[in-house]
């Protein structure tokens, strides 16, 4: 009697209980260097350079913060700053940007955008030859 009694609530436990729901993951939301520039015009975005330092010196997005994507406590730093702004995260090319647009997702920020084309296409359009 008991072991039917255990056969039939794991078998309506089957039937009635539903999986715990899955967390949704925040999409990587992309945004082309016309658009950083109408923002930053705006001036109501912050811009974030994950590049190295080396790669840096050979220019970036004047006002980027600086915060390299490959230092150990680059996710630290990032949990520093205001989740309530907007940020718009470029790289070399957009590899390590749309990485760390993930990370801050993850990190619950409300408004963060992956620059595409990164600096090579930011340069190409902005920065005099």
């Amino acid at each position: 009697m008991f072991k039917y009694a255990i056969t039939t609530v794991a078998i309506l436990c089957l039937f009635m209980c539903k999986p715990a729901p899955k967390s949704v993951e925040k999409q990587v939301v992309n945004i082309v260097a016309e658009d950083v520039h109408k923002k930053l015009l705006a001036g109501n975005t912050i811009v974030i350079d994950v590049r190295t330092p080396d790669e840096i010196a050979d220019g970036k997005i004047d006002g980027a913060l600086e915060i390299d994507y490959r230092l150990a406590d680059f996710k630290t730093k990032i949990a520093e700053l205001d989740r309530s702004k907007e940020y718009v995260i470029y790289c070399r090319s957009g590899g390590r940007s749309k990485k760390a647009t993930k990370i801050m997702n993850e990190l619950q920020f409300e408004n963060v955008s992956n620059m595409l084309g990164g600096f090579e296409d930011w340069k190409s359009k902005y920065i005099s030859k």
